[in-house]
């Protein structure tokens, strides 16, 4: 029984990583560490914030105000106004 192929080698991973990682530092450095924590793997939240960031060009107010229901991540995706600070008379 041979070994299967995985779809991508670490190698090229990281190298992929890295280059996004210089994107995000030249174009959106506040960013950059929501960026490296979601590549930690550390915290699925860092990952969460960090696929709607890419999704949206790092773009907060695009992700506020994001217009794709369907996409799974949209209830919980951040930047959001929380309802503990909304008072109800």
């Amino acid at each position: 029984m041979t070994a299967e192929k995985t779809c991508h080698d670490e190698t090229e991973i990281d190298a992929k990583r890295a280059a996004y990682l210089q994107d995000v530092a030249t174009y959106a450095p506040s960013k950059l560490t929501a960026f490296k924590r979601a590549y930690a793997g550390s915290s699925l939240r860092a990952a969460i914030n960090a696929q709607c960031l890419d999704c949206m060009q790092c773009d907060v107010a695009a992700i506020r105000t994001c217009t794709a229901p369907c996409c799974p991540l949209f209830e919980v995706r951040p930047y959001q106004k929380s309802d503990r600070n909304s008072s109800e008379v």
